[in-house]
């Protein structure tokens, strides 16, 4: 098993908060499983796509390689001042994008005073070669 972090900080004080911090996850979650995959030098094919489409071509990229997603946990730390329940419906997204179960995918969100105006995402990724047991 082979396990990916990535990272993201979202500044709420800039733009729509909401799809923001949809970008930024699915960022964070690109990074965790091209870590995890060893493949960091496929980042740069990646730059111009959507956020949807980023983690399509990451999905695309890992089961050629012969990988399967075992788990993703992901921590948001600081206050996202969006509608109860999003960050949740944005996981469920993103777990229906890499075809695993909401199960798979959790979302834990703590408040820290010391990041008021910032969050940060952080994405952890454990995949295995489809052969492993």
């Amino acid at each position: 098993m082979k396990v990916g972090l990535g990272l993201a900080f979202i500044n709420q004080s800039t733009g729509d908060v909401s799809s923001t911090t949809f970008a930024a996850l699915c960022s964070a979650v690109v990074d965790a499983l091209l870590g995890a995959a060893g493949l960091n030098h496929l980042r740069p094919e990646f730059g111009f796509l959507s956020p949807v489409d980023k983690i399509k071509q990451i999905e695309l990229k890992l089961y050629y390689q012969g990988f399967s997603l075992v788990n993703m946990d992901c921590t948001i730390e600081g206050e996202l001042n969006l509608k109860p329940g999003v960050v949740n419906d944005f996981a469920r997204q993103i777990a229906d994008l890499l075809f695993i179960s909401p199960e798979r995918f959790t979302v834990k969100s703590y408040w820290l005073e010391k990041m008021a105006g910032t969050a940060r995402i952080q994405v952890i990724a454990s995949i295995k070669k489809s052969d492993e047991i």
